[in-house]
């Protein structure tokens, strides 16, 4: 999404009317300002239009197209009041004032108002062609409430005069170790002073600040070669700071230069190749790898994902660049990413992008592990990131630079580079690894912690004994994972031989010393499955059991902890109202202790277990798909028609009681990856609470809190956030005849309601019946859920989808 025209030569290709002066203002005319407009000359037309509105202040369509003019040169604040002058009394000759208007409140963190406009405004218009933007706009709210959630210590500083001025200055790169800057700026200068009237500047040259922390000087004659008479710009070094790569934007396109130093001078700039500068495109803002063999820069040539697109291209040898190829690992959207940085050390790769609906026009994102391509790119924290534009991170020694819009124009900000941390930590933070706590209440649901795993194996003993803190199983990727019946993500087998194995009967006497690292560790059994044949698995059940004054009593809703011979945590089981409990696929020669706790009766700890059996499973079970449920943006409320989907589930499940429900929980990939495992969480645990209220036993449930997906895609961007943001419910058990006749679909722009039911051969009535709602209309990209048909027409109604495992 294209939500900003970022300064010169971030966005645009080549400006238009360069050459042109500033016209004389002496007769202000309407018909000349939308000339001026119209060619994109925004400083000239805005004079114009200010002038035209002074005279009347009536004059609707000045009014508009001053505030268009004063958005385009980032004058937010003014054009801002201009925007709410149209919406108020001329809403509907120009209805987008409305969503600019919003839009620009977003930018004055005043999202409250924002959201309830941009909703007014896509009901009111649902085909304008804004309303997309007006929706990642919403999701922009959302992620500057998540931004606050977690922020960077690091302290971001704006650079002083002679490096900031009231011009747009930004892209600083350190040069010779911090003590210089080399940045680009409109600021007027020299024999380079040539407006350009797009914006009221002078022409972007480079700038050359020396001694950065002793007085700055300005030393740009010595690199007086790198700049022309058209826009100079965005650039980077090599390792040994004797070759600059950076940006010239004629009057056609922008290409790549590069500039040797030879004899004491800066040698005279030659473009790169065709490799680099493909025909007919717009090539800009080069980044090299330490070993100068890999160049990393922006461009929107053929091939991309639409927009500017990140590219990379290879040096053969030391002489010339292999054609370049887009970057993958889902980092080019159908929007803008621009800026690339690679930081070796940290093997993470930095960039801007205006396409993922982040809380700013332009927002930092960064790709860790990027070398090796395990990770996607995440949000950088506050504040490296704001509700403004932000761009152009570079590190030196030990300072980092980056660009922002965040006082108005377009400034240079330096910060520390922390020592104590890794670099990734810093502008990501907790990303990737999970913090420690001492102490953790073993929950499902509604923690806001995430727990180190550290339990040691319990000893073996025939006392009776109840833990009250035993932590989530960790897996390998940073997930948690939370079984309330058992893990079943590898289940295979199924049709199972009781094997009747024990009735447990234990007293409460003698009990043996706490193991460490837990609240009274000691099992209530120890189980070894010796007797499972090699090759298969096997499925154990139980009862638990208090002693009371009138008797044995079962105990419902307790956990039942089983560990393995490494006091890992295998499998969590909450028993139902009769204390019943169930555990699957359980490896072979393995020992297994049992512990419980049961919250509900924290001082009683007279607890037995009775019928304990040990089954081996014999042939394959069936495994069958759900239907995938949806969430809305940073939600784990259940929409409208996942609740009737699992009223129908929740029948099923009661009908077939051998059955095992596995709720796997994603989040997309906007926020950082501890808020999305969390928020993965909470939409399994809504998923489960619906599911019990409704009579399913705990006891048939898995639940998998698996964090950021990006498997799923689809050729829109906001469509695959979406379709990550889910609930993917496998059924497994014995003889299972489940065949899902309905699906949840992403509805194209465009599909009437008379369109899909006939398409579809269903009626309004059937899909209000699916969707738990009646439905009238329908939006585009909305969430619908439909009858499963075998039609391939049916196909062009809904985006395609596209899974990457």
């Amino acid at each position: 999404m294209r939500r900003i025209a970022l300064v010169l030569l971030v966005f645009s290709g080549a400006p238009t009317g360069l050459q042109a002066q500033f016209a004389p203002l002496a007769v202000p005319s309407p018909a000349r300002a939308e000339e001026y407009f119209e060619r994109q000359q925004y400083a000239q037309a805005a004079l114009l239009f200010e002038a035209a509105v002074e005279r009347d202040t009536t004059d609707w369509p000045s009014t508009y197209h001053l505030a268009e003019s004063l958005r385009h040169l980032f004058r937010y604040k003014e054009a801002l009041v201009y925007y709410q002058r149209v919406y108020e009394r001329a809403p509907r000759r120009y209805p987008a004032a409305e969503f600019y208007y919003a839009l620009l409140l977003k930018r004055e963190e005043s999202c409250a108002e924002a959201l309830l406009l941009l909703t007014n405004f896509m009901d009111d218009h649902p085909d304008h062609p804004l309303v997309a933007e007006a929706r990642a706009a919403q999701q922009g709210c959302y992620q500057a409430a998540l931004l606050a959630t977690e922020t960077s210590s690091t302290i971001l500083d704006r650079l002083p005069a002679p490096f900031n001025t009231p011009a747009h200055d930004y892209a600083a790169v350190p040069y010779q170790h911090d003590s210089s800057l080399v940045l680009v700026s409109g600021r007027w200068r020299g024999s380079h002073r040539k407006p350009d009237t797009r914006y009221g500047e002078n022409h972007t040259n480079l700038v050359w600040i020396a001694d950065r922390g002793r007085g700055a000087k300005d030393q740009s004659r010595g690199i007086s070669r790198w700049n022309s008479a058209f826009h100079d710009g965005p650039g980077c070094f090599d390792a040994a700071a004797t070759t600059f790569y950076f940006t010239r934007c004629q009057t056609d396109y922008c290409r790549l230069y590069v500039s040797e130093y030879h004899n004491g001078k800066w040698q005279r700039p030659t473009p790169l190749e065709a490799a680099i500068n493909a025909p007919a495109s717009n090539n800009k803002h080069p980044a090299l790898t330490p070993g100068g063999d890999t160049l990393l820069f922006a461009s929107d040539r053929p091939g991309g994902a639409g927009g500017f697109d990140l590219w990379l291209s290879v040096r053969d040898g030391n002489t010339a660049w292999q054609p370049a190829k887009p970057l993958g690992g889902n980092i080019n959207s159908s929007g803008d990413e621009i800026a690339p940085f690679y930081d070796a050390t940290g093997d993470i790769l930095v960039f801007a992008s205006a396409g993922r609906s982040g809380p700013g026009g332009m927002d930092l994102y960064g790709v860790p592990r990027w070398k090796g391509n395990k990770s996607h790119p995440q949000l950088l924290l506050a504040p490296f990131n704001s509700e403004q534009d932000d761009c152009f991170l570079a590190l030196g020694d030990d300072t980092g630079y980056l660009s922002s819009n965040r006082t108005g124009d377009f400034d240079i900000y330096q910060f520390t580079l922390d020592t104590t941390q890794s670099l990734v930590t810093q502008l990501l933070g907790n990303t990737g690894r999970l913090p420690r706590a001492s102490a953790y209440a073993p929950s499902a649901f509604g923690s806001d912690r995430l727990p180190d795993y550290g339990v040691v194996a319990p000893v073996p003993t025939n006392d009776i004994a109840v833990v009250h803190s035993v932590p989530e199983q960790q897996l390998s990727n940073g997930s948690s994972r939370f079984v309330l019946a058992s893990d079943v993500s590898e289940i295979a087998l199924s049709q199972f031989q009781n094997q009747q194995q024990s009735t447990a009967r234990r007293s409460v006497t003698d009990r043996p010393a706490v193991a460490p690292r837990t609240n009274r560790a000691n099992p209530l059994e120890t189980i070894s499955t010796v007797g499972i044949s090699r090759g298969r698995r096997g499925e154990m059940r139980g009862t638990l059991l208090r002693e009371a004054v009138a008797g044995r009593e079962g105990v419902p809703s307790a956990r039942v902890y089983l560990l393995d011979s490494t006091g890992t945590v295998a499998k969590i089981t909450t028993t139902d109202e009769t204390g019943a409990f169930h555990f699957v696929n359980l490896s072979p020669a393995t020992r297994y202790a049992l512990v419980a706790d049961d919250s509900s009766r924290a001082s009683d700890n007279h607890l037995r277990l009775q019928n304990l059996r040990l089954s081996e499973y014999r042939e394959a079970a069936v495994t069958t798909a759900f239907e995938t449920l949806y969430f809305d943006f940073n939600e784990s409320a259940l929409r409208p028609e996942a609740r009737q989907a699992l009223q129908e589930l929740s029948q099923f499940l009661q009908l077939n009681t051998t059955a095992v429900a596995e709720i796997n929980a994603f989040a997309d990939s906007l926020g950082n990856d501890t808020y999305n495992l969390l928020l993965s969480r909470q939409r399994a645990a809504a998923v489960f609470d619906f599911l019990a209220a409704h009579g399913v036993p705990p006891s048939a449930l898995v639940l998998n809190a698996e964090g950021v997906s990006t498997a799923w895609s689809s050729s829109n961007p906001m469509v695959s956030q979406q379709l990550n943001r889910r609930v993917d419910i496998r059924l497994i058990g014995e003889n299972l005849r489940y065949r899902p006749q309905a699906e949840t679909r992403i509805l194209r722009p465009g599909v009437s309601l008379s369109r899909l039911t006939q398409t579809l051969n269903t009626n309004a009535a059937e899909l209000g019946r699916l969707n738990g709602i009646s439905i009238d209309t329908l939006d585009s990209l909305r969430l619908l859920r439909v009858p499963r048909r075998s039609n391939p027409a049916s196909e062009r109604l809904f985006f395609n989808i596209t899974h990457q495992p």
